[in-house]
Formats: structure tokens, C-alpha cells, sequence
């Protein structure tokens, strides 16, 4: 977790409710706290995806179609840091390495001959 003003997981989170948020400042992300649902369905749905397609140990091609609902807990603790405590948001020093490009040496009129010849054979196939 990442104190206020860093980019991460905070440790403190809002809860539902009105915020005057200036936009040109903070880029919230709004997680809806209503029940979702996700469907993987073969029918006229809106909002689905394509069900999934099993093959069974006899050979026969079966579609499944599922649905999901879930839902975002709202008033908990976050629990990232105990759970996984990966390094991603440690706190480190900006690292810059600027150097020039490397300067290409080769033969230029070799390779402009080469790929005109190329081209003419790839000419005789329009799209």
C-alpha cells in the first residue's frame, strides 16, 4: 500500500457517496460497488461473450455457458500488502541513462539497388 499522493493501492479508500473531485488534479477510478454480471452465452445477450468451446475425452465439441456475478466489498481493509508483498510500489530514485544512437555504416547505393530490384517482383502483384 502506497500513502496519499503516490500512485498505487492506498491505504485509505472512499466509500459510496457525492465527491467533488477536481479532475485536472487526481485521476480517481470509479469501482462500482453493485452486484456485476458477466455472461458467456450462445443467445442474444447484450453485454456477453463468446461461450466457451470444451472438448470432451470423446471427441465431442461442447459449448458452456456461464454467468458470473460478483460484486466489490465495500468498508474492508485492504489486504494487498499481507497477501502479496511484492515490491511493486517501492519507493526509489528516477533512473536516467540518455545516450546517442548508434551510427549506422553501410553501403547505401548497394541497398537502394537491392530493394528496387526486389520491388519490381513485387510490383507484378497488386492488391
Amino acid at each position: 500500500m502506497v500513502p496519499e499522493g503516490y500512485r498505487g493501492i492506498q491505504e485509505t479508500v472512499v466509500g459510496p457517496g457525492r465527491y467533488y473531485v477536481n479532475t485536472l488534479a487526481i485521476s480517481p477510478i470509479v469501482i462500482p460497488t453493485t452486484n456485476q454480471t458477466v455472461e458467456w452465452t450462445s443467445g442474444e445477450v447484450v453485454n456477453t461473450f463468446n461461450p466457451f468451446e470444451v472438448i470432451s475425452k470423446d471427441g465431442f465439441t461442447m459449448q458452456l455457458e456461464v454467468r458470473v456475478v460478483f460484486r466489490v466489498k465495500t468498508n474492508r481493509e485492504v489486504k494487498v500488502e499481507e497477501q502479496h508483498p511484492a515490491p511493486d510500489f517501492s519507493k526509489e530514485e528516477p533512473q536516467v541513462h540518455v545516450e546517442a544512437l548508434p551510427t549506422l555504416d553501410f553501403n547505401r547505393a548497394a541497398w537502394r539497388t537491392r530493394v528496387r530490384e526486389l520491388s519490381k517482383h513485387i510490383a507484378q502483384y497488386p492488391y
